[in-house]
């Protein structure tokens, strides 16, 4: 994979828990020791920007080394407040995640704002005032088509190199990051022409669930130093790498990119962050450490709480990209099933309706239900709003 000087990228789904004690050996095995008595510990998660909310803080508790072992923290009362004396109670919408209300408090860049949070037992959290920064603006946002090594085994592969530039920035002292939401349309492989429920039934739309998009959150995060640059504008800075080979890309793909302008703390923070995960991709040659924000128990500084209450002005530019017509692919993943169509009367009941293909000859086959339904790929036949063709 290549590597940037001024490009560091962060996998973080959530990245915030102890990457414990990994070492290697010659054959490169990792090593996780036994951990007893381990104390759970409390993520942060969320912030408050220039651009209009809702807001969101998600709070989560460490409950083992490893950063699939989180459960939610719910029943707390969240609170975020301005130093103005503004502040909003947010509401629990489902376990561990909080949000305020649609016209509720906006982040006003030059106000400084905290976050507070009290949990069912007691105990106390908050975080210092920051003050918001006035937000540096996108100015564009492109992706070139190109090849990348990726590895041993994929040293050409075809993709979209996204980039980012910026308009200048009101001074030469800024602390940027951009965290990236990509979504697609995709279609499942086959028609639905028949339902099987003892008997064969003609389907009314037979494309009805053949078209869906889907949307995930990309787990990279960039961020920049502009007190390097002789001019306060980032120029083409390189973002994500889109595949161009899979299903992503076989019609059309969507990018929000979101501009994040730091304060010099949270800039260490995700950069300390960036370098730990790094450091760990390229064989482990450093030891792992807790990285933590700002967050604190009031009543026990000591306590060890993980994660970032962020605030941040904010930017943000939505570009849309076609599958690259000069690369011939075939995106089918399933193949008629002709055979098994003559067994379909001793499939249980208990499994209908079954869905079944008929091509252009005539012949009628079955596959998957992946095959025909596009939603069971992770994406919903409901066309987002922001969509474009």
């Amino acid at each position: 994979m290549r590597t940037r000087a001024a490009n560091r990228r962060c996998r973080f789904g959530l990245c915030l828990l102890v990457f414990a004690a990994f070492l290697t050996t010659s054959c490169e095995e990792s090593f996780l020791p036994e951990l007893e008595d381990f104390d759970p510990v409390l993520i942060v998660d969320g912030g408050i920007t220039s651009l209009p909310g809702p807001y969101t803080v998600n709070l989560t508790r460490s409950s083992g080394i490893l950063d699939s072992d989180q459960e939610a923290v719910g029943e707390a009362v969240v609170t975020i407040l301005a130093e103005s004396g503004e502040q909003e109670v947010l509401t629990e919408i489902e376990p561990g995640q909080y949000r305020t209300s649609p016209g509720g408090i906006q982040g006003i860049p030059g106000e400084s704002y905290k976050i507070s949070i009290q949990l069912p037992n007691g105990r106390q959290y908050e975080s210092d005032y920051q003050m918001m920064p006035e937000p540096v603006a996108i100015d564009s946002v492109g992706a070139d088509l190109e090849y990348q090594y990726l590895s041993i085994e994929e040293p050409e592969v075809p993709g979209y190199q996204f980039h980012v530039t910026t308009e200048p920035a009101g001074q030469s002292e800024n602390y940027l990051m951009w965290s990236l939401q990509a979504t697609y349309k995709y279609q499942a492989d086959f028609t639905i022409n028949y339902l099987y429920a003892g008997g064969f039934q003609p389907y009314p739309d037979p494309t009805e669930l053949q078209t869906c998009w889907r949307t995930d959150q990309i787990n990279e995060v960039f961020t920049f130093n502009m007190a390097m640059l002789s001019q306060p504008v980032v120029e083409q800075l390189p973002l994500h790498f889109a595949r161009a080979d899979q299903r992503e890309l076989s019609i059309r793909y969507s990018l929000l990119v979101r501009q994040f302008t730091l304060s010099a703390e949270a800039y260490t923070f995700w950069s300390n962050l960036q370098q730990q995960i790094e450091n760990q991709e390229s064989l482990y040659n450093s030891q792992p450490f807790q990285i933590r924000g700002n967050v604190f128990n009031v009543a026990d500084p000591d306590e060890t709480v993980l994660g970032f209450f962020m605030v941040a002005g904010q930017d943000e530019r939505r570009v849309f990209i076609d599958h690259p017509s000069e690369l011939e692919l075939d995106f089918s993943y399933c193949s008629p099933d002709y055979m098994s169509l003559g067994l379909i009367g001793l499939i249980h009941p208990a499994n209908w309706p079954i869905y079944v293909y008929e091509d252009e000859a005539g012949d009628r086959a079955l596959a998957n239900d992946e095959c025909f339904d596009c939603r069971k790929l992770g994406g919903t036949t409901d066309r987002p709003g922001f969509w474009q063709d």
